[in-house]
Parts: structure tokens; C-alpha cells; sequence
């Protein structure tokens, strides 16, 4: 299995910031099945003041690629279009990059078998 994670920052207003909460707390069912249909097993999302963590779970094989998939669907253009009015890239995100790609710093699962201790 794949995790990949993801980081984006909302727009500092504590009123919009509910209202994404909202949305997030009532997804919508085409959304969630376009995302599924691109390989995706599992996706969720943390909060932290207006920082957003994101972690996708997927097959090996699936790539950040497949999400272009999504962005086509209509659900997915329609869903991206209205949380963009939310979201703001982070200023570590590389030019053009909404969701920005974190990178891996400490695995347990592969120190665990590093150390003989699974």
C-alpha cells in the first residue's frame, strides 16, 4: 500500500473556515465516488488552525497522476472549483502545486523491520 500526504492552508477567516468544515462534514456522494474510481482506498483529512493535512491511501501502483482523473469528472471540477474559494497553496508549494506533496520523514513500519523488532 501507498501513503501519500498533502498539505494546504485555508483562508484565515474562522467564518469560511466552518463553512468548509461543513461541506467537509456533508460530502457530497459523486465526489467521493469519482475520487474512489482513481484508485484511491482511503483518504482523510486533519485540521490544525488553518492548515490542512491530507493522507492518501492507495495501491502501489496508483500514481498522484490518476487524480487528473478526478479533475475531469464533473463532481471533481464542480468540487474544486467551489473549495478553491476556501483553499490557499502553502508557501512551501512548488509553482503551480495546490495540494502540496509532503515528504516522508520517519516510517515506523520500515524502522521496526530495520531493527528486527516485527
Amino acid at each position: 500500500m501507498k501513503y501519500i500526504a498533502y498539505t494546504i492552508e485555508l483562508k484565515d477567516d474562522p467564518t469560511r473556515i466552518e463553512e468548509y468544515l461543513e461541506y467537509h462534514r456533508n460530502s457530497r456522494r459523486d465526489v467521493i465516488e469519482a475520487l474512489a474510481k482513481t484508485g484511491i482506498l482511503d483518504e482523510k483529512i486533519w485540521i490544525s488552525g488553518n492548515r490542512l493535512f491530507m493522507i492518501v491511501i492507495a495501491d502501489d501502483d496508483w500514481d498522484p497522476k490518476d487524480l487528473s482523473k478526478y479533475a475531469e469528472t464533473t463532481a471533481g471540477k464542480e468540487w474544486n472549483e467551489l473549495m478553491s474559494a476556501y483553499q490557499q497553496p502553502v508557501k512551501e508549494a512548488k509553482p503551480g502545486e495546490w495540494w502540496s506533496e509532503m515528504e516522508l520523514v520517519v516510517d515506523m513500519d520500515r524502522e521496526l523491520g530495520r531493527f528486527g523488532l516485527k
